[in-house]
């Protein structure tokens, strides 16, 4: 808790946490009580919604096209070694984009 007592830890109205301490904390949170292995596909997983988030540019060019192509591979690969965790509201959110 002293560590979260630093004022880049509150929204502006010094009552709620900023989207930075929400981060910290579950990156401390993380190394308290997930393995090594739990980290890296959370990692993983994070890198992959970033990418479904991105806005193109030009919508309709070629690297486009090959970006969501390797969307689709990383899903699938994240699907086919974690089939307990389900991906179909990416997959979908893919198909659309492509």
């Amino acid at each position: 808790m002293d560590e979260l007592r630093d004022y880049r830890f509150y929204n502006e109205d010094m009552v709620h946490p900023s989207d930075l301490a929400v981060e910290y904390i579950i990156e401390r949170f993380e190394e308290a009580l997930l393995t090594s292995e739990s980290i890296q596909l959370s990692a993983r997983i994070k890198s992959m919604l970033n990418a479904l988030r991105h806005r193109p540019l030009f919508p309709e060019s070629e690297s486009y096209r090959k970006f969501v192509e390797g969307c689709f591979r990383e899903v699938n690969q994240l699907q086919n070694e974690h089939p307990q965790i389900s991906f179909e509201e990416e997959l979908n959110v893919l198909k659309n984009k492509a």
